[in-house]
């Protein structure tokens, strides 16, 4: 059985009326020309049912917990003064007066 490919875009309107006029998609499927189960697979096709949810990944999670770490900053407590301060990143370690230095 060879694969036919087919104009959709001239047969659309044709199964939409006969589908509209209450014709059975197998009826139809004769009528315009095309394998039964080719017009039930397009049918699906053009429904436009939502997808399923994506799932979430590893690299999802990670680049959502940056995002906090960035949005909330780190609580320090200064190697070189004492003194408490937020880091915007949990690489730094000495108050911004003491860097300044």
């Amino acid at each position: 059985m060879a694969f036919v490919k087919h104009d959709w875009t001239k047969l659309d309107p044709q199964v939409d009326a006969l589908i509209r006029a209450g014709v059975p998609v197998s009826e139809c499927a004769k009528r315009v020309g095309v394998d039964k189960n080719a017009l039930h697979y397009r049918l699906r096709v053009r429904a436009n049912r939502p997808q399923a949810p994506r799932r979430e990944t590893r690299e999802d999670r990670r680049r959502q917990n940056a995002e906090q770490r960035r949005e909330s900053g780190v609580d320090r407590n200064c190697l070189r003064c004492q003194k408490a301060f937020v880091a915007p990143t949990r690489f730094i370690r000495r108050c911004p007066p003491c860097r300044a230095d």
